[in-house]
């Protein structure tokens, strides 16, 4: 291989390189973009989660009242992707389950209602708040320490450029109740979001 080629070579490497960008920065110039677009108006876009939960062992648990007993539900750190977020910030998203209640039937369901927020790397914030339902059958049972979750998370506002932001998220996953974490969920979502 001569000289010559091998300057061009290490050249378009070079420029290669200088031009590739981080594509969460790019996602959030685009939806800047569309905002701008639309002359600063709020614009509604489709949104994606995939998010896990992890135990808040900072967290008191709060008493929910189940038919004259209690019901100690917990808080959760939240981890995962989002678009529009990118990498969610664990430390600062943070969810609980603000009521609960078992609801009489064949299965062993849980009603819950939640709320928290959720954190873009860049620390703008989602609130929701949401409506869930636990299949806890095989968990209390005993066949298996795995149940299924789906429902429902209304965002309901933020920081940043979500101020404001409201959407919809039908979620639904699967919760762990495997020790010693048990308890921890996983949920996918597709919905929208209005910023």
């Amino acid at each position: 291989m001569n000289m010559k080629k091998m300057v061009m070579m290490a050249m378009a490497i070079i420029l290669l390189a200088a031009c590739k960008k981080d594509s969460s920065t790019d996602a959030f110039l685009m939806d800047d973009l569309a905002s701008k677009m639309n002359g600063g108006k709020q614009v509604t876009r489709p949104m994606k989660i995939d998010i896990f939960s992890s135990p808040n062992p900072d967290f008191v648990p709060s008493p929910c009242v189940d038919g004259g007993g209690f019901l100690f539900t917990s808080g959760f750190f939240v981890n995962g992707t989002a678009t529009h977020l990118g990498k969610i910030d664990a430390k600062n998203s943070l969810g609980e389950d603000v009521s609960c209640k078992f609801v009489p039937g064949e299965k062993l369901i849980l009603e819950t209602v939640v709320a928290g927020q959720i954190t873009a790397a860049n620390g703008d914030i989602i609130y929701y708040t949401g409506s869930d339902k636990l299949d806890l059958t095989d968990i209390i049972l005993g066949v298996s320490p795995l149940g299924t979750i789906v429902g429902t998370w209304t965002i309901t506002g933020g920081t940043g450029r979500f101020v404001g932001a409201t959407g919809t998220l039908p979620i639904k996953g699967i919760i762990d109740a495997s020790p010693p974490t048990g308890g921890i969920f996983r949920v996918t979502a597709e919905g929208t979001i209005t910023y």
